[in-house]
């Protein structure tokens, strides 16, 4: 090749001698098949849990309610006999089955004119058309999910 000849352009390296195969595609990695497969079935189950977790904890919630009391006495302002201390009981109306019950526990004195005896309860499952709220020996009041989610007051 001279210096006035430009250079030949080759697309192909010339033949040479094979390479050798690659180690590691010699041996059986069936563990890493293995180890894929529990992996996925895990993360599918955490997927699952976590699933059943929003379900049940969004059919059930925490109801809170309060009574106008007297400051001194303690009693509805009403008259009525109920006031701190007096059950509290859930109904569904549909079935008409309690589903909570607990009592007014909390007193608060907001300022000299408003005090509230107030309960919270735990854990009531969602019902469709609402609850009735029992106070002591009153008639029952209808109330909704959302109320009672929110807080109640009732005023006697």
């Amino acid at each position: 090749m001279s210096s006035l000849e430009p250079p030949r352009v080759q697309y192909f390296q010339p033949r040479g001698p094979f390479l050798p195969p690659v180690r590691w595609r010699q041996h059986d990695h069936r563990w890493v098949w293995v180890v894929s497969v529990l992996a996925a079935l895990l993360l599918a189950g955490l997927a699952t849990a976590a699933l059943l977790a929003g379900v049940v904890s969004s059919s059930r919630f925490t109801a809170h309610g309060a009574l106008q009391v007297d400051c001194t006495t303690r009693q509805a302002i009403t008259g009525q006999p109920v006031g701190l201390g007096a059950p509290v009981r859930i109904y569904q109306v549909r079935s008409g089955e309690i589903v909570a019950s607990t009592e007014f526990d909390r007193f608060e004195d907001l300022d000299a004119e408003a005090c509230f005896a107030s309960f919270q309860v735990g854990d009531v499952p969602v019902a469709d058309g609402g609850y009735l709220i029992r106070i002591g020996d009153l008639p029952a009041r209808l109330v909704s999910k959302e109320a009672l989610e929110q807080g109640v007051v009732f005023n006697g």
